[in-house]
């Protein structure tokens, strides 16, 4: 979910699973772009693996809509 609300403002939540292992996991990227490119809107979100403690890994949800 994307809003322009005060508390939610450049803000991407929801939830992803691990395809291979099942786990489930809450998706909060606090850092967010939207951008158009060759007529596409796109949304991204990212935020630290979950399953990769070390301050480094990134995961990343993008969206595209034509």
């Amino acid at each position: 979910m994307m809003s322009d609300k005060q508390d939610l403002k450049d803000v991407l939540k929801g939830t992803v699973k691990n395809l291979l292992t099942g786990k489930e996991f809450k998706f909060d990227a606090k850092e967010t772009h939207r951008d158009e490119q060759q007529g596409t809107l796109r949304f991204h979100g990212t935020m630290f693996d979950p399953e990769i403690d070390d301050g480094f890994h990134l995961s990343v949800i993008a969206v595209n809509l034509r």
